[in-house]
C-alpha cells in the first residue's frame, strides 16, 4: 500500500542486537542513526517484515538491504538482478498514467529506447562490530534491457484530463509530486481546466538508485566490513535520460 508521507529510501532489517545499539541514548551506531533521523533509512527488526511491501521477505543473512520504489511505495530487495528493470517498468507506467490523466492525446519518445549494462557488486564479508552479528555473502548482478518505447508511447485523440484534484492525487500517490513538469502541468490545469498544445518532456530514470547508493555509502562502515564494495556500484552512473513529445 502507497503511504501519502515521505518513505525512507533504504530499508535495513537487522537482528535485536543491532537495534539496542542503534537505540541507545549514545549510539554505537552514529552514521546509522544520521541517516535514520534524515528520514533516509528504516532499520527493522526481521519479525516485522510483513508490515512493509517487500519483493521478497528479508532472509537474516546480512544482506537485508531494501531499496524504495517509490513509483508504487515498495521495497526491492538490492540483491534482486531484476531492479533497474523493474523501477523503469513502474516509472514508466506511472509517467504514462499520469500524463494521460492530465490529458495527453499522444506521448511519443524521440531517441533509442533499450539500454543494456551489467552492474556488479560483490558483498563478501562479515562485520566485526561486536554489537552486531550480520554476515554478508552475496553477489549482486543489477541487468538493465528494458524497451521503454513499449512502456509509455500512447495515443487517444479523444482523451479529456481529468479533473485537478484526481490528477494530483494520482501524482502524488505514484511518487511523482517533485516532478517540476508535471507540477507546473498540474498548476496549469488547476487553473484553465484543461492543457493543449505540444510540450517536451525529459525523464530520467534511476535517479532513486545512486540516491539510495548515497545513503548505504554513508552507513557502509558501521553494518558491514570494508570488503562490501558499495563504492564500485556507487561509481557508476545509473541515470537515464529519455527525451518525450507530448500532444495535449
Amino acid at each position: 500500500m502507497i503511504k501519502q508521507n515521505q518513505q525512507p529510501q533504504v530499508l535495513l532489517f537487522a537482528d535485536e542486537d543491532f537495534i539496542g545499539g542503534l537505540n541507545r541514548p549514545t549510539t554505537y551506531y552514529p552514521e546509522v542513526k544520521k541517516q535514520v533521523e534524515l528520514g533516509n533509512l528504516i532499520v527493522a527488526d526481521l519479525s516485522s517484515a510483513s508490515s512493509y511491501s517487500l519483493d521478497v521477505l528479508p532472509i537474516g543473512d546480512g544482506s537485508d538491504l531494501y531499496l524504495l520504489n517509490k513509483y508504487n511505495g515498495s521495497y526491492l530487495k538490492a540483491t534482486n538482478g531484476d531492479l533497474l528493470n523493474k523501477l523503469i517498468d513502474d516509472q514508466s507506467i506511472a509517467i504514462k498514467e499520469a500524463l494521460i490523466y492530465l490529458g495527453a492525446k499522444h506521448i511519443v519518445i524521440k531517441e533509442s529506447t533499450t539500454d543494456i549494462t551489467k552492474t556488479d557488486l560483490d558483498l563478501n564479508g562479515e562485520t566485526d562490530a561486536k554489537a552486531l552479528e550480520i554476515k554478508a555473502n552475496a553477489h549482486i548482478t543489477w541487468n538493465l534491457s528494458v524497451d521503454i518505447k513499449t512502456k509509455i508511447e500512447y495515443k487517444d485523440e479523444q482523451n479529456k484530463a481529468v479533473d485537478y484534484q484526481t490528477a494530483k492525487d494520482y501524482c502524488r500517490n505514484h511518487g511523482l509530486d517533485g516532478d517540476t513538469k508535471i507540477k507546473m502541468w498540474l498548476d496549469r490545469l488547476e487553473k484553465k481546466g484543461s492543457l493543449s498544445g505540444t510540450e517536451s518532456y525529459t525523464v530520467t530514470y534511476l535517479s532513486e538508485v545512486e540516491n539510495a547508493i548515497n545513503v548505504s555509502l554513508a552507513i557502509n562502515a558501521k553494518i558491514f566490513s570494508s570488503k562490501l564494495d558499495f563504492n564500485s556500484l556507487h561509481s557508476h552512473k545509473y541515470k537515464k535520460e529519455k527525451t518525450l513529445t507530448v500532444i495535449f
